[in-house]
């Protein structure tokens, strides 16, 4: 199974605010669907409310430490190890997609494959920073566009080899 983070970030690091994301671009949104269509999510319970409902075409997988919350539509796993194998068994299963937030990011980060990065040319306050990479992982595709003023670059990037 290939694990693969899925983040928007700011040149600051930042990808998120008071609970939701600093931006909402219509070519990310594109790329984000495109990206994660058909394939199990993971995300932590704060994301899942900042988006509100699930995802469709996507079994839903919260990670919560609380044994009462419940969701309509949605798995809920209280650990990574739980996660992954709902994710695992799941239709499309042999990708999973990691949707945040940070604390979720930094649990999956280790385990990662590759990292769907969209990298927006902005430095906004937030309170929740994407961790940092280090000198593991290399770009392997590279695109860019323009929306609402911001320059937007969607990088792939893949672990190196040993």
């Amino acid at each position: 199974m290939e694990i693969v983070l899925v983040a928007i970030v700011g040149r600051n690091g930042v990808i998120g605010a008071d609970g939701d994301q600093p931006w909402h671009f219509r070519c990310d949104l594109q790329h984000f669907k495109a990206i994660t269509r058909g394939h199990p999510v993971i995300m932590g319970r704060r994301t899942f409310a900042a988006i509100g409902r699930p995802l469709p075409q996507r079994t839903n997988i919260i990670l919560s430490r609380d044994p009462a919350f419940v969701a309509e539509g949605v798995e809920v796993a209280a650990d990574a190890e739980t996660a992954l194998a709902r994710a695992q068994a799941a239709a499309g299963g042999e990708q999973v997609m990691i949707l945040g937030g940070g604390a979720v990011y930094r649990l999956f980060l280790p385990r990662a494959h590759r990292v769907e990065l969209t990298e927006v040319d902005d430095a906004p306050p937030g309170d929740t920073t994407f961790p940092a990479l280090g000198d593991d992982w290399r770009e392997t595709a590279r695109d860019e566009a323009e929306e609402d003023g911001y320059r937007l670059t969607f990088r792939t990037l893949t672990r190196r080899d040993g």
